[in-house]
């Protein structure tokens, strides 16, 4: 154990995985002094005390030239940080495809509101525009693209079907 556990259960629980299996094996635990506290709590919940070994030579007050462990606060602001940054990408994604939609949009209008050809007064053998059918109502398209997600012998309202028809409508 690099660091002593802060619950003496855990201790137990790690020491015991030496012993996995029949196995034998011995578990070293490295105590700094501000762990004091937390070796006399599992010594207590073991009922006896754990023998010390101490490396000669090795200087036991001395302090680390730099931090071990970086703050939970430190950490927690370079998350936000990563986050927020991650929106901002996301965000700007978004802002583009929505743009390049927009331009899709515009060039279909376009080709659309284009004013007819020669020839194109009649499609199928079927007069179009005013008059083509004296008497008789013109139907309307709602728009370019008005079916779209429509499919045949759909299963009625919400599954993105029509009522059913042939005509998916």
């Amino acid at each position: 154990n690099f660091d002593v556990p802060h619950v003496p259960e855990d201790y137990i629980h790690r020491v015991g995985r030496t012993a996995r299996a029949e196995a034998t094996g011995d578990a070293y635990t490295f105590v700094s002094p501000d762990e004091e506290r937390d070796l006399a709590a599992i010594e207590r919940a073991i009922g006896k005390k754990l023998p010390r070994i101490t490396v000669e030579g090795f200087d036991y007050r001395a302090r680390p030239a730099e931090r071990f462990e970086v703050p939970i606060a430190e950490r927690i602001a370079e998350i936000r940080k990563r986050k927020a940054e991650e929106r901002a990408r996301a965000k700007e994604k978004l802002e583009r495809k929505t743009q390049r939609q927009a331009e899709e949009d515009a060039r279909l209008r376009d080709r659309s509101q284009r004013s007819p050809r020669a020839g194109d007064g009649e499609r199928a053998g079927r007069p179009q525009g005013e008059g083509a059918r004296q008497g008789q109502p013109q139907r309307e398209m709602a728009g370019v693209g008005a079916n779209r997600g429509r499919r045949r012998g759909g299963r009625g309202r919400g599954s993105g079907g029509g009522g059913g028809g042939p005509r998916g409508g």
